[in-house]
């Protein structure tokens, strides 16, 4: 089986296959470099735990598409991109990133009463700068979306979107992970957590995302007082 992508989601999905056994030979293909974004002892961690799990990691090689390469199986996640086709064709004006084009607000910018968060928002942070895509950025986001919202029915101008980062990690199967932590402008900091505990921690932040929408259908009130989400 063959992973086409050096990204989060590639390096995850080749980190869980290789795992699981059943005997399948998996690779690893990126046109850039394993584990952009982390330091280098998290590169090397990953670069580690992906060879002693038998995953062959190929650096710097292009393909145009499936029958490029020599596989029984073929996991595409060399890239991502959100789906804002029918948003295009609606009329909302987007950014050169493809994305949904909003003020500091998340409020469109060709079109004020529409709103837009998560991944099809090419969103700015007043502490972050741009914000990548990933559940870090469209939780705060949807929730400061809501904000808004209830402030322009109180007749208030709405606050800009107000988040910054903490971590970036990623799980290497169920017992080992990476957690690099970075600066509110998602920028790494020269700290790294490897291991068990680095499972540990991505395993709650995945978990976290439910009890987050459950705590907001139960105390909506609570929300606002979650450091970095809402106002």
């Amino acid at each position: 089986m063959a992973v086409v992508g050096g990204g989060l989601t590639g390096v995850e999905m080749a980190a869980e296959i290789a795992e699981g056994g059943g005997g399948h030979r998996v690779s690893l293909i990126t046109a850039g470099s394993l584990g952009q974004g982390f330091l280098r002892k998290g590169r090397d961690h990953l670069r580690t735990v992906l060879t002693s799990r038998g995953v062959r990691v190929e650096e710097g090689r292009r393909v145009a598409g499936a029958d490029d390469i020599e596989a029984d199986a073929v996991l595409w996640a060399a890239s991502m991109a959100a789906g804002t086709e029918l948003a295009g064709l609606g009329g909302l004006s987007l950014a050169p990133s493809g994305r949904i084009a909003v003020d500091p607000a998340l409020r469109s910018v060709s079109h004020p009463e529409v709103y837009a968060a998560g991944d099809a928002a090419d969103a700015r942070s007043v502490v972050a700068g741009p914000l990548r895509m990933a559940c870090a950025t469209a939780l705060p986001a949807g929730s400061a979306v809501a904000s808004a919202i209830v402030a322009e029915m109180r007749g208030e101008e709405p606050h800009p979107l107000s988040f910054g980062f903490v971590i970036l990690c990623v799980s290497l199967g169920r017992h080992d992970g990476l957690v690099q932590f970075v600066r509110p402008d998602d920028s790494p900091r020269d700290a790294v957590l490897t291991g068990r505990p680095a499972a540990w921690v991505k395993e709650q932040i995945v978990r976290s995302t439910v009890r987050f929408l459950r705590l907001a259908a139960r105390a909506p009130w609570a929300v606002p007082l979650i450091p970095g989400i809402g106002h």
